[in-house]
């Protein structure tokens, strides 16, 4: 879970059905800025995980995988969701950075090479990233 969502998973139901209404009017900041992290996530689900693409906004993390097959609203609001790891860029300047999935060892020249390491290590299975 990243540090926008972690008081998210103690809101009312009020609160969350606010936020995944379409109607952005009565939103507060932070509100906002969960819808606008959600609008932003792309879920897959890929044997036994969840695969979480972010449109590029920060740069630091390009994907998250997760235990379990969860939607973006789940993995916001609900807790026991169990991150297995991250693709994260070392220098978010730098656009020919390292990615690196595991540790800061097992570094990838792309971060669709660096996921399918992830999902090899987590799934025993490699994965076709296109």
């Amino acid at each position: 879970m990243d540090g926008l969502a972690c008081g998210m998973a103690a809101v009312g139901r009020e609160v969350r059905e606010r936020i995944m209404s379409s109607d952005p009017a009565g939103l507060g900041v932070v509100e906002r800025r969960v819808r606008a992290r959600l609008d932003a996530m792309g879920v897959q689900w890929w044997h036994g995980v969840t695969i979480v693409r972010y449109a590029p906004m920060d740069g630091a993390v390009r994907y998250r995988v997760f235990e379990g097959e969860w939607s973006a609203e789940q993995i916001v609001f609900e807790r026991g969701v169990r991150e297995l790891g991250a693709v994260r860029c070392r220098s978010e300047r730098n656009h020919r950075a390292a990615w690196y999935g595991l540790d800061a060892f097992d570094w990838s020249f792309t971060a669709e090479e660096a996921l399918r390491k992830l999902l090899f290590n987590v799934t025993g299975c490699w994965a076709r990233i296109g």
